[in-house]
């Protein structure tokens, strides 16, 4: 085994399920702020999801993505309070405390959700999920959310040949639990609206346009761009499928069901990184 497959591998078991994103027609605006979990006037209230969030700066990653010093431990974590969390197309919105926490729930009625994560000097997260039976699926709590400022994402973009802030969205693609030879397609009308596709190539530890599938070192879904996705994507709902070696996937993870097996529909927003995945079995 290469020594720089062997450093990656160790600090892949020292991070676990750092971030776990691998678990709505919702618009494509955010919320304006407001309290968590109010229910409707009038009527019964819905029964809530409480959803507790863990948000960090984690720009102390490498930018090859190999480990940090001693090959062994993650780089460290920052807390990051006054994190603004909101769920799309309501005042559904909380702020993170000085330790990097915060709450916030969601009606669990199978609901199609969405929500942003946005802190100044960092990129902007988007994430989607239905509010089901099983969320949060197999998640520990709180569920963890590390940002990248500005910067360290102008040199990932370098990496893909794109310019930084995002023009248009980006999405990061990921298959729980990873697996190589996997490769990420766009699907249904609005394929001519994602830009080049892109992987986490394990060869040179970077991101790359010339690789075309994922490779065998995929366990980073907590990664700036996970296991690889698509630049310059245009605003709006998109679907994608996975392909090549993504064996049955069952159903949607951090993203919405799609028409077909194996496919996922997302939320993309300008100057947004939009993340996405399934849960397949070999």
């Amino acid at each position: 085994m290469r020594p720089q497959y062997l450093g990656i591998l160790l600090l892949i078991a020292a991070l676990g399920s750092v971030l776990l994103l691998d678990c709505g027609e919702a618009g494509v605006e955010r919320g304006s702020g407001g309290a968590s979990g109010e229910g409707g006037a009038g009527g019964a209230e819905p029964e809530l999801a409480s959803v507790e969030m863990y948000v960090f700066d984690w720009s102390a990653l490498p930018l090859s993505l190999t480990p940090a010093a001693g090959g062994s431990l993650p780089p460290p974590e920052v807390p990051l309070e006054g994190v603004e969390v909101c769920q799309l197309d309501t005042d559904n919105c909380v702020t993170t405390d000085s330790e990097g926490l915060t709450e916030i729930f969601f009606p669990r009625d199978g609901t199609e959700i969405a929500f942003t994560i946005v802190h100044e000097g960092y990129g902007r997260w988007v994430f989607s999920n239905a509010i089901d039976e099983r969320f949060p699926e197999l998640f520990g709590s709180p569920l963890r959310f590390p940002l990248y400022t500005h910067a360290y994402l102008e040199a990932i973009a370098a990496q893909v040949d794109v310019s930084y802030p995002w023009e248009k969205g980006m999405v990061a693609l990921g298959r729980w639990p990873p697996q190589r030879g996997v490769k990420f397609m766009p699907v249904g009308p609005t394929v001519d609206e994602v830009g080049a596709a892109f992987y986490f190539d394990d060869e040179t530890l970077r991101y790359s346009l010339e690789a075309d599938a994922t490779g065998i070192i995929q366990a980073i879904n907590d990664f700036p761009l996970s296991q690889g996705g698509f630049a310059e994507v245009t605003p709006g709902v998109h679907q994608f499928e996975l392909s090549g070696e993504a064996g049955h996937c069952t159903h949607a993870s951090w993203s919405w069901p799609g028409d077909a097996p194996n496919r996922f529909r997302i939320p993309v927003l300008e100057g947004y990184t939009t993340y996405g995945s399934m849960r397949c079995e070999d």
